[in-house]
């Protein structure tokens, strides 16, 4: 009983109702319950304070069923509805709605990874990043579908593979009409309005919008070429690349032009193709202003001009 008094106590003194230690801590507790019904004038402390101690949930929400025990979670709570961010990063145009979310954010520009997984050389500047990655180590995969039997290790990554089944998509732009059932998806679509590239190569400050694209632009220094063709045993960098080279084999042409019968293996030779359609010419000389449909016309151009000797 003395130690529920020491403790009933020692909670009440944190709300700050300011009781002696002799003080009867069921009397307390009443007194407590007491006050909470009173006007706001006669108050002695915050109510929030108190009705968070009594479990109490005096705030709701008017946009939905939810309701909270201190207005300030209330207020966080409706940044859902209004899309209010108000903690912004100084390095980039990220905003977010709160500040520890801020706070994770900034990692990316610092670059520090303090967390490391003792089973391999993975290292992330979260926490909850490695408690998910030690996942993989151990096969534990608590989350399963009830659609199709798959399974996860991580709830996020469970409730993203649901949306595959039900089509919702609750992530959505505020710039356009785009909408995701991912919030990952959301947040890289979101730097082709912000123009935000926060990923930035430490050895020649390359930059990105994107992690993977970050990835594969290291290996540019490194020489690094795991991606090996099975047909000639050539190696790429980069996935990309090796798909690209497999048609040289395989003879596939899946980007076609809308205007003509004309098929490419890759996307860049469609868009250089599609301007002689239009007669778009972006490329233009800079000694006679003459214009090119095609960079590769252009330097045939410039090249007769090297070539010209000067009049006597």
């Amino acid at each position: 009983m003395e130690s529920m008094k020491k403790i009933v106590i020692s909670l009440l003194l944190l709300v700050g109702f300011g009781l002696q230690a002799g003080d009867h801590p069921i009397g307390a507790v009443e007194a407590l319950i007491a006050l909470s019904n009173q006007g706001e004038a006669s108050r002695p402390c915050s109510l929030p304070a108190a009705s968070a101690l009594l479990g109490k949930k005096r705030f709701k929400c008017d946009e939905c069923n939810y309701t909270a025990a201190q207005k300030g979670n209330l207020t966080v709570h409706m940044r859902i509805h209004t899309g209010e961010k108000p903690f912004a990063c100084t390095q980039c145009n990220y905003k977010a709605a709160l500040k520890i979310t801020l706070n994770k954010h900034m990692k990316i520009h610092t670059g520090k990874k303090r967390f490391t997984c003792t089973e391999c050389n993975y290292k992330t500047a979260q926490k909850s990043n490695l408690d998910a990655h030690i996942k993989t180590h151990t096969s534990e995969k608590s989350f399963t579908c009830t659609e199709c039997n798959y399974t996860f290790a991580q709830q996020g990554n469970f409730d993203a593979h649901m949306r595959t089944h039900t089509g919702e998509k609750p992530f959505t732009c505020d710039k356009c009409d785009y909408k995701t059932a991912q919030s990952s998806n959301l947040n890289r679509h979101m730097r082709t309005h912000t123009g935000e590239k926060p990923f930035t190569c430490d050895k020649c400050g390359f930059k990105s919008a994107q992690k993977s694209n970050l990835d594969t632009h290291i290996k540019t220094h490194t020489s690094e070429k795991s991606f090996t063709c099975i047909s000639c045993g050539k190696n790429f960098s980069n996935q990309s690349n090796l798909t690209k080279h497999g048609r040289t084999h395989d003879g596939k042409q899946p980007y076609a032009c809308t205007l003509c019968d004309k098929t490419f293996s890759q996307n860049s030779n469609l868009n250089r193709h599609i301007k002689t359609h239009t007669g778009a010419k972006l490329y233009a000389c800079t000694l006679c202003n003459k214009g090119f449909t095609q960079n590769s016309s252009l330097k045939t151009h410039m090249n007769n001009h090297d070539n010209q000797q000067p009049s006597k």
